[in-house]
């Protein structure tokens, strides 16, 4: 436990590695090479380090697939003879409450993240397949 640096060591060591970082200046970039982040790092396009905020994105993608997944499940157990229909119906039902939300929420069309709006076009979309494929 002796050689274990004690907090205020590692404290000084984290406030002289962010030094450097200032005085470094950060790469340049290639258009071959990718991105590079403000340390000289090469970064990806999600990874936790980003700055970009992905949190709200990623929950109207859980909320889609979740509900879609539900409806589906509902109209396979439920709606027997002819499923594609209900689950078609249920879609466009989802597709309103969305308009609804995005309206009430005054949400912007086009935005940064995922909103409303995009999981209603996602919804209407899903409900539009299906119509495509029966054959009547």
């Amino acid at each position: 436990m002796e050689n274990l640096p004690s907090r205020v060591q590692f404290d000084r060591l984290i406030l002289r590695e962010d030094a450097l970082r200032r005085t470094v200046l950060p790469p340049k970039v290639n258009r071959f090479t990718g991105a590079r982040a403000r340390d000289g790092q090469p970064r990806t396009m999600y990874s936790r380090d980003s700055n970009v905020d992905y949190g709200p994105s990623l929950r109207v993608v859980r909320r889609f697939c979740g509900i879609v997944l539900f409806f589906a499940c509902w109209a396979a157990v439920r709606h027997w003879p002819y499923p594609v229909n209900y689950l078609s119906n249920m879609l466009k039902v989802a597709f309103g409450v969305c308009i609804a939300f995005a309206l009430l929420r005054n949400e912007r069309f086009t935005d940064v993240n995922l909103n409303y709006w995009d999981e209603a076009l996602a919804y209407i979309a899903t409900a539009v397949f299906p119509d495509y494929f029966e054959a009547r």
